[in-house]
């Protein structure tokens, strides 16, 4: 009954509005499906309040599962009537920042999305076609204290028409990605604007000087280190390139997903 009195806000997937507090990765995707809803992992953790993405990749006929990112727990959170929001409740007034669908909405709009197109609700996303890559946060502190590591989350790193086409029918297709595993020798490395390059390999060497770093953290550090959007959406695509990371160009050795000095 207590929860049924408190007070009720529409919440803003907006960035500017956020407060303090089974992954894809390097694929090219549509979005099929979007809506807020409850969920509790599995029953792996706590019931909360998130935002439910369906994916579609390319070279796959059917959707996968959705991805579920946390907006938040559910003493603060709940989906509006339709699903196609949230809502506050109580004294809460935001998404905190570092949620997960903070995080996608944020990396979103970096890579170009009009943010009006949510302004009748998260279908809005559907449609968007881009490239996902899954980068790991930098550990945070839980409210007990704790501290967590290794968090992953999976966002948008490029939007738009860049992504390739549709297969034309067929079961399932192998997906782009596996096939530039199985060739890896084929790949080139890309041309990169001066400043994109610079920029990214500053930010890995300073990371490199102080011990290994592994390939997959990459995408994060780039995330986080550099704040320019114009910059860092092409140095994080670049850092995915092993061709790049690999060419002796670089001032680092990058050896089975490592690089050392």
């Amino acid at each position: 009954m207590a929860k049924e009195t408190q007070q009720q806000q529409m919440g803003s997937f907006d960035p500017e509005t956020f407060t303090g507090g089974g992954f894809l990765d390097d694929v090219d995707v549509e979005i099929i499906d979007a809506e807020v809803v409850t969920y509790d992992f599995e029953q792996k953790a706590a019931m909360a309040c998130c935002l439910a993405v369906t994916f579609k990749q390319d070279g796959y006929d059917e959707p996968g599962r959705p991805q579920y990112y946390k907006i938040g727990p559910v003493d603060k959170f709940a989906p509006s009537a339709d699903g196609s929001g949230f809502v506050t409740l109580g004294t809460t007034t935001g998404m905190n920042r570092q949620a997960k669908a903070a995080l996608f909405m944020a990396a979103l709009k970096n890579v170009g999305f009009d943010m009006t197109k949510l302004a009748k609700g998260v279908k809005g996303l559907i449609g968007v076609r881009g490239h996902l890559n899954t980068i790991t946060l930098p550990p945070f502190k839980l409210p007990d204290g704790t501290t967590k590591s290794d968090d992953k989350v999976t966002v948008f790193s490029k939007l738009g028409e860049d992504a390739p086409a549709k297969p034309a029918g067929g079961k399932k297709a192998a997906p782009a990605a596996a096939k530039a595993k199985a060739a890896p020798a084929a790949a080139a490395a890309p041309q990169a604007d001066d400043a994109v390059s610079e920029a990214a390999e500053a930010a890995i060497l300073n990371k490199v000087a102080e011990g290994p770093v592994a390939k997959s953290s990459l995408a994060s550090l780039l995330f986080n280190v550099i704040k320019d959007p114009a910059l860092r959406n092409p140095a994080v695509k670049l850092a995915n390139n092993e061709a790049w990371l690999s060419d002796d160009a670089r001032p680092w050795k990058y050896d089975q997903g490592e690089l050392t000095l």
